[in-house]
């Protein structure tokens, strides 16, 4: 039973340091040399069947820039910083596949086709960036409510909001003279209303003194 359960154990470490190393070197690329260079090179890892397929494509790359070392090639970089040979770039473009799991890709000027290792001049590199697999968020729209039958919502005493059958909203700014007007009507109507008071106290002290002489 306990050979059983160590079993088990080795075979969950073995399978989550595989999955973690698939994830950690599955991803994009971007390779750049400086940020004041026009150079770039970008590309994808995907773990497919064992190896891990690089598809990169350059732009930027000067066409033999130097007599000698006169060809870019691309090598992976490994945790512990050793570098493999992934194969040469040409025409702007390299399609090379390695089994080892890497960090990074940099990419050398080189005089011969098939170098063993990388001369000093390294011209480009960049780390293996995860793929980001998260969902978008769903942008949220402000929904606004409105009672059936309100054709018009006043916000102050200057703003009017029109609101027609399509729901759509217009605002409209009274005029000043609008606003003159009606505060001058409103006090004319209460002047008129004062002096019909006055007349009809008036008139029913001059009945009531009148029938008391009599």
């Amino acid at each position: 039973m306990k050979k059983l359960s160590y079993v088990l154990t080795a075979m969950l470490v073995f399978l989550s340091l595989t999955v973690s190393q698939v994830r950690a070197n599955e991803g994009k690329l971007v390779l750049k040399t400086s940020e004041e260079s026009k150079s770039i090179c970008v590309g994808d890892s995907v773990f497919i069947d064992g190896r891990y397929r690089v598809l990169l494509s350059c732009r930027g790359l000067e066409m033999a820039p130097d007599p000698v070392f006169n060809r870019y090639m691309a090598w992976t970089k490994e945790e512990d910083g050793k570098l493999r040979r992934l194969g040469e770039i040409e025409r702007g473009k390299l399609q090379g596949s390695t089994e080892d799991p890497f960090t990074a890709i940099e990419i050398s000027l080189e005089s011969k086709g098939s170098p063993l290792k990388p001369s000093e001049r390294i011209v480009m590199t960049g780390d293996v960036m995860a793929f980001e697999f998260g969902v978008e968020e769903e942008k949220k729209e402000e929904i606004v409510v409105m009672d059936e039958g309100i054709d018009e919502v006043s916000l102050d005493s200057d703003v009017v909001v029109d609101v027609d059958d399509r729901g759509a909203v217009t605002p409209t700014l009274e005029s000043t003279a609008s606003g003159f007007s009606k505060v001058l009507s409103a006090v004319l109507k209460a002047l008129l209303a004062g002096f019909v008071v006055v007349i009809l106290v008036v008139g029913i002290s001059s009945y009531f003194s009148s029938r008391k002489k009599i």
